[in-house]
C-alpha cells in the first residue's frame, strides 16, 4: 500500500544587528559621496544557546555568514557600502564582524542582505550572482550544514539605536526518508542491519541572484550522489532520521531516484516527476521489502510551498542501469558483483593497492573489473574508480595483476572520484552513460554461501592482490560433505572442533584439518606458498592485517589497511596435560594444508610483539601424538 506523509515545518532564522553609539563622530569620503559617520555597527543574534542550526533553528560556534549594504535605492550590481563582511558566531551568542564598520553619516538609510554560508570568493563587482551548492556528502555534520544555503534582507534602516533584524529563509529544500517495512520483514532487523541509502539524479550546483532573492540558474551538469544526514531510529514500525538539502529543481525524465544497499544487496526507488520548492521540508516513504527484484515501492509526500500544493507518485517501476560508488557501504562483504540477466558482468573491490617502492602506491582503493563468460574476474584491466583516502584529482587510473607472482602494474589516473559506471550493450565497464542503452543489472554483496547440513552461513570476503580470502574465521559444526564434526572437549579426544568457553572462535584440531572437509565448496585451506605471496605483496608489513581494535599491548600499529581484518584469537595449546587457551589476547594461528598431506607440520602464527606473518612448526603438544587446534582462514581455489 502506498502511504504519503506530510510533514513541512518552517525553520526561520533572527539575526540581531545591535547599533551602538559612540561619541562625536569622524567623516571619512567614500567615493566623494558617502561620508562614514562614528555609530558602529554591531552584529548579535538571538537565541537561547549556540545548537545547530539544521535542527535548533540557531547558528553554531564558528559558523560564518556574510552580509552585504547599499545605500537604499541602490542595488547589490551597483555601488556597495559594505562588500561582503564576514561575520562568525562567537561562543556568546555573538557574531564578530571582520572589521569594524559605521553607518553613513547624516540621513541616509541601508539595505542589508546576508547570506551562509561565508563564500571568501563571492558576487564580483558589477553583478549580484553567487554560486552555490550542496555537499555530496551530507553524513558529514559539517558538509549537511553547509548545504543549508540561506538568505535574508531588510531595507530602508536608519542608522538609530534600534535593534535591527534579519529573518533567515531557507533557499534550498529538506528531504527526509522514511523506511516501511513490508509483511514479513522485522523493523528490528532492518534497523541492525543500517541499510545505506543515497539520492541520485539530483543537481547539487547552482547559481543564486541575491538581488532577486531567486535562483537564476541551476546547472544541469553538476548532477551528483548525495549521502544523506543522519543515523535510522525507530519509530512505531518505520525506520526514519535519514534526511538531505537539496537545490529546487524540476526533473521529469524519471532520473531522480533513491538507491538503497541492504544486507549487500541493491534495491532501487524512483522519485515521480514534481518540482521542488524551496523552503519546504518534504518527506518521502519507501516500501522496503527484501526479494529477488531489483526495485522497492514508494511515495513522495505532498511537495509545497507553504499555501501550494502538488503530489506525485511513483510508478513503481525502475530498472537499475547504473552502479552508484556511494550505495556500496561494503558492510557485508569488501566485493559486490555486478549481474545481467542472472550472469555476473562486473565486480567492484575495496581493495588495498601496493607497489614497491612504497612511494609508487601504498592506497585503499575502489576498483571495477569486468567479469568474463566463464565466471572469472579479469583482473588485467581494472579500473580505479576512487581512492578514499586522496582528494588530488588521482582516480580514474588503471591495475593490471599478474596472477602469478600477485604483483602489481599501477597507473595513476587524472580525474576526480568516479561517483557511477555502467555496463554497455558489449558488456563492457564504461564510466560515461553509453549511446545505446546500458544494460539492466543487479548489484549484490559477493559472498561465500556455505549450506551445510542445511543451515546457511555466510562469509565475506577481500581480495589482497589477486588473491580471495575469507574475510573472517571459518566457524561451523560440519563438514563440507553436511556431517556433523564432532565437538571435543580437549586435545588428542580425536578429529573435531574445540570451543571455549565465553568466546565465539572455533578452534579446528590437525585430525580434523586432515580429513580435507572443512572447507566451503570452490575455496580451499591455503598453503605455504599462499601466505607466502600475501607476504610479499604486502611488504612484509603483517599489522596492515590485523584488525585495529582488537589487539592488546600491540607493538607495531595495527592498521588493517588491507582489510583482512585478523582478529587475537588465541592458540589451544596443551599446559600440564591440560587443554588451555594460550595468548587470547595478542596472537591467533592458521593451519596450512596443501590437500595431499598425510602430516601437518607448520601453521602460520600472527602475534601483538612482531610485525611478520611468521612460520611455526609446533603443531603438536610436546611429546605427543595428537595436534593442538587452531583457527582456518579459506582461500578462493
Amino acid at each position: 500500500m502506498n502511504i504519503m506523509r506530510n510533514a513541512f515545518k518552517r525553520a526561520n532564522y533572527v539575526l540581531c544587528l545591535l547599533l551602538a553609539l559612540s561619541g562625536t563622530s569622524c567623516i571619512n569620503r567614500l567615493n566623494d559621496e558617502i561620508k562614514e559617520g562614528s555609530i558602529l555597527i554591531s552584529f548579535s543574534f538571538e537565541a537561547s544557546k549556540a545548537a545547530t542550526k539544521v535542527t535548533k533553528n540557531t547558528f553554531d560556534i564558528g559558523d560564518r555568514s556574510g552580509i552585504f549594504a547599499m545605500l537604499t535605492g541602490n542595488s547589490l550590481d551597483q555601488q556597495r557600502y559594505i562588500d561582503n563582511l564576514l561575520l562568525e558566531c562567537s561562543d556568546n551568542s555573538k557574531l564578530i564582524s571582520k572589521k569594524e564598520v559605521y553607518y553613513p553619516e547624516g540621513d541616509a538609510t541601508l539595505d542589508f542582505i546576508s547570506y551562509y554560508p561565508y563564500q571568501e570568493e563571492n558576487v564580483s563587482k558589477g553583478s549580484s550572482l553567487l554560486d552555490v551548492t550542496v555537499q555530496a556528502d551530507q553524513n558529514k555534520t559539517a558538509n549537511y550544514s553547509l548545504s543549508n544555503f540561506m538568505t535574508a534582507r531588510i531595507e530602508n534602516v536608519p542608522n538609530s539605536e534600534k535593534t535591527v533584524k534579519l529573518e533567515y529563509k531557507h533557499r534550498f529544500a529538506k528531504i527526509k526518508l522514511v523506511l516501511i517495512p513490508q509483511e514479513g520483514e522485522d523493523t528490528d532487523e532492518m534497523l541492525k542491519a543500517n541499510p545505506r541509502i543515497i539520492a541520485t539524479g539530483f543537481r547539487t550546483q547552482a547559481v543564486y541572484d541575491l538581488q532577486s532573492d531567486k535562483l537564476s540558474s541551476v546547472d544541469d551538469a553538476s548532477e551528483t550522489d548525495i549521502i544523506p544526514f543522519g543515523t535510522w531510529k525507530k519509530e512505531g514500525n518505520t525506520l526514519s532520521g535519514k534526511e538531505f538539502i537539496v537545490i529546487p529543481q524540476t526533473h521529469s525524465d524519471g532520473g531522480q531516484a533513491f538507491t538503497l544497499e541492504w544486507n549487500g544487496k541493491i534495491y532501487t526507488c524512483p522519485l515521480p516527476s514534481a518540482t521542488i520548492e524551496e523552503d519546504t521540508e518534504l518527506e518521502i516513504c519507501i516500501n522496503a521489502l527484501q526479494s529477488t527484484s531489483a526495485t522497492l515501492t514508494g511515495v513522495i509526500a505532498n511537495i509545497k510551498e507553504w499555501e501550494l500544493s502538488e503530489q506525485g507518485e511513483s510508478e513503481n517501476r525502475y530498472e537499475i542501469t547504473a552502479v552508484h560508488t556511494a550505495s556500496l557501504s561494503f558492510s557485508t562483504s569488501d566485493i559486490y558483483r555486478i549481474y545481467h540477466q542472472g550472469k555476473p558482468v562486473a565486480e567492484v573491490c575495496r581493495e588495498y593497492l601496493y607497489t614497491a617502492p612504497a612511494d609508487a602506491v601504498a592506497t585503499k582503493a575502489i576498483v571495477a573489473y569486468s567479469v568474463q563468460d566463464n565466471e572469472q574476474t579479469d583482473l588485467t584491466n581494472g579500473i580505479v574508480l576512487q581512492l578514499p583516502d586522496k582528494t588530488a584529482t588521482t582516480h580514474g587510473g588503471k591495475v593490471s595483476w599478474n596472477e602469478a607472482d600477485n604483483s602489481l602494474t599501477y597507473i595513476s589516473g587524472h580525474s576526480r572520484p568516479i561517483e557511477k559506471f555502467y555496463i554497455d550493450e558489449n558488456r563492457k565497464i564504461v564510466t560515461e552513460k553509453p549511446a545505446a542503452p546500458a544494460l539492466a543489472i543487479n548489484v549484490s554483496s559477493y559472498v561465500i554461501r556455505d549450506i551445510r547440513n542445511g543451515i546457511l552461513h555466510t562469509y565475506p570476503i577481500v581480495k589482497i592482490g589477486a588473491q580471495y580470502w575469507m574475510k573472517e574465521d571459518l566457524q561451523t559444526a560440519h563438514y563440507n560433505d553436511s556431517k556433523s564434526m564432532p565437538l571435543r572437549k580437549a586435545l588428542g579426544d580425536g578429529e573435531g572442533y574445540l570451543k571455549w568457553v565465553g568466546t565465539n572462535s572455533h578452534f579446528y584440531n590437525g585430525e580434523a584439518v586432515l580429513t580435507g572437509k572443512l572447507a566451503p565448496l570452490d575455496w580451499r585451506l591455503p598453503t605455504e606458498n599462499d601466505w607466502n605471496r600475501l607476504k610479499e605483496y604486502i611488504g612484509e608489513n603483517a599489522s596492515a592485517l590485523k584488525k585495529a581494535d582488537t589487539w592488546s599491548s600491540d607493538v607495531y600499529s595495527a592498521t588493517n589497511e588491507t582489510g583482512f581484518c585478523i582478529q587475537p584469537a588465541g592458540l589451544l595449546l596443551e599446559r600440564e596435560n591440560k587443554t588451555a587457551l594460550v595468548n587470547a589476547n595478542s596472537s591467533t594461528a592458521y593451519w596450512l594444508y596443501d590437500g595431499t598431506q598425510k602430516q601437518l607440520d607448520k601453521v602460520v602464527m600472527f602475534a601483538n610483539s612482531n610485525n611478520d606473518i611468521a612460520l611455526k612448526n609446533a603443531v603438536k603438544p610436546e611429546g605427543k601424538d595428537y595436534y593442538n587446534a587452531f583457527s582456518i582462514r579459506c582461500i578462493k581455489e
